[in-house]
């Protein structure tokens, strides 16, 4: 049986984004290279690069593969070099547990769209455990997209004057297999109540289509049941999501605090993170 943190990523190796999605990609990255021997997202053509005081032959291939397959479902940089272990906090460990948990039987969860709430304070790793798993579903084969919900709205509101960005809005957020919201609750709130509508469009479908998606936010579970998105979206979260709230969890530790900190000091090490 495959171990739910097992590293599949190499099933990404050969596989090809669909000519629509990467010629978006190549549009909105410009710099990124299409030849492993020209261009590669972590050696930078020298073919190695050292982690932790140790040389390793760099893959090139492999890593523009996954980079470029990342940043089609929208998990950046950063994450895309992360790892279960960068979850060392007290609340990682129960964040790691609920991860495994679900992974263990993802088929399963996301075959009854089944998603994830997490909620809780700044800094406990909510958007990372939330990208480690989106990139585990996706070396499993499932389409996955990441998007804050500020981005998401921006991407609503494209749509109403051209066809092809609304057409790249339902793709990315009501035909794709798995979708993660990060950062709930950060919108610009507006009289129109433009982020409650957006989220109850999408939700609404994903629900009705069994599409497993992914919230993470800072709110309490009173704020999201009773706040602005209405009861409507707090009766539709309670039908698909299992809700982790992480605010009464006893940790003080800012995981973005020492995740710079580490940063800091792997690049004076002269280190360098790949793709995995």
């Amino acid at each position: 049986m495959t171990d739910a943190f097992e590293n599949l990523g190499e099933r990404l190796r050969y596989k090809a984004l669909k000519s629509e999605d990467a010629e978006r990609l190549y549009s909105t990255f410009p710099r990124l290279g299409r030849d492993p021997e020209k261009f590669c997202p972590t050696c930078r053509t020298k073919k190695f690069y050292v982690w932790q005081d140790e040389r390793f032959e760099c893959d090139c291939q492999l890593q523009l593969q996954l980079n470029k397959h990342y940043l089609n479902a929208g998990i950046g940089d950063m994450y895309q070099r992360y790892s279960w272990t960068d979850l060392d906090n007290p609340a990682g460990e129960q964040l790691k547990s609920v991860a495994k948990a679900y992974l263990d039987q993802a088929e399963d969860f996301v075959q009854a769209g089944m998603g994830i709430v997490f909620l809780g304070p700044w800094g406990r790793g909510k958007s990372l455990v939330s990208n480690l798993i989106l990139k585990s579903l996706l070396w499993r084969e499932n389409t996955v997209y990441a998007t804050t919900f500020t981005s998401m709205i921006e991407m609503f509101t494209a749509g109403w004057k051209s066809t092809e960005d609304k057409r790249h809005f339902d793709q990315k957020t009501k035909k794709v297999g798995v979708l993660l919201i990060d950062d709930l609750g950060k919108e610009m709130t507006t009289s129109i109540n433009l982020g409650g509508s957006t989220l109850d469009d999408v939700l609404r479908h994903r629900v009705h289509f069994a599409q497993p998606t992914f919230i993470t936010s800072n709110m309490s579970k009173h704020e999201l049941a009773k706040g602005q998105y209405g009861g409507a979206i707090a009766s539709l979260i309670s039908e698909s999501f299992h809700i982790i709230d992480l605010a009464y969890v006893e940790d003080t530790f800012d995981y973005r605090t020492s995740a710079g900190e580490r940063k800091f000091q792997e690049i004076a090490n002269g280190w360098t993170r790949p793709i995995i």
